[in-house]
């Protein structure tokens, strides 16, 4: 079990980790400022972006984000 944990997260840091907040408004959202000031104080490739969705549009939205390749969402 340690074994494929250790896997995965050495597969998971081949490139920079794609993440988002999800939200309508969102332009005021410190989130992605924050999560990169954390990834250049720990040295790691880290995509975080503010994507701005209605409450309608939010499962479309989240989901042409994951088969982008996204792999972690806040709202």
């Amino acid at each position: 079990m340690i074994e494929e944990e250790s896997s995965e997260i050495a597969s998971s840091n081949r490139g920079p980790g794609r993440y988002a907040v999800f939200g309508q408004p969102i332009a005021h959202s410190l989130s992605p400022r924050i999560h990169a000031a954390f990834a250049r104080q720990l040295s790691i490739a880290h995509d975080y972006r503010a994507i701005e969705a209605s409450a309608e549009e939010f499962v479309g939205a989240l989901a042409a984000f994951a088969e982008s390749g996204g792999v972690g969402a806040n709202v």
